[in-house]
C-alpha cells in the first residue's frame, strides 16, 4: 500500500504542483480544434462531392468531375488516417516547400478524410 501512496504523491506533484495539467488542457484544446474544424471542412467538401456525383452526366465536364470525385473518395476511404497524416506531413508538404504546423495538417487531413465519408453519407441519403 505504501507504493501506491508514493505513486499518488508523485502524480500529484507532477500534475498539480508542477503545472502538468496545463499540458492536458492544451491537448484538449487541440483535440477540440481538430475535431470541429475538420468536421466543418469535411461537411463542405462532402456536400460539394455529393452534389457532383448526383448531377446528370450528359456532358464531358460532369463526367470528368465525377471520375475525380470517385478517385478522391476511394483514396481517402481506402487508406488509414494515420498513413494520410504521415504522407501529408512528411512527404507532400515538404515536397512543395511548405512548413505548416502539425495541428493545421491534422485539421486538413481530417477534413479531407471526413469529406470522403460525408460525401458517401449524403449521396446515399
Amino acid at each position: 500500500m505504501g507504493s501506491f501512496g508514493k505513486k499518488v504523491e508523485k502524480f500529484w506533484e507532477i500534475f498539480y504542483a508542477n503545472n502538468g495539467y496545463t499540458k492536458v488542457v492544451t491537448g484538449l484544446q487541440n483535440t477540440l480544434y481538430i475535431a470541429i474544424a475538420g468536421l466543418a471542412i469535411g461537411i463542405i467538401i462532402g456536400t460539394v462531392i455529393a452534389i457532383i456525383e448526383v448531377i446528370p452526366k450528359y456532358k464531358r465536364l460532369p463526367r470528368v468531375l465525377n471520375n475525380f470525385c470517385k478517385f478522391y473518395v476511394g483514396l481517402f476511404r481506402g487508406t488509414p488516417v494515420v498513413v494520410q497524416l504521415l504522407v501529408f506531413y512528411y512527404v507532400i508538404f515538404p515536397l512543395i516547400g511548405l512548413k505548416i504546423p502539425a495541428v493545421n495538417v491534422c485539421v486538413l487531413v481530417f477534413g479531407l478524410n471526413s469529406g470522403a465519408y460525408v460525401s458517401e453519407i449524403m449521396r446515399g441519403g
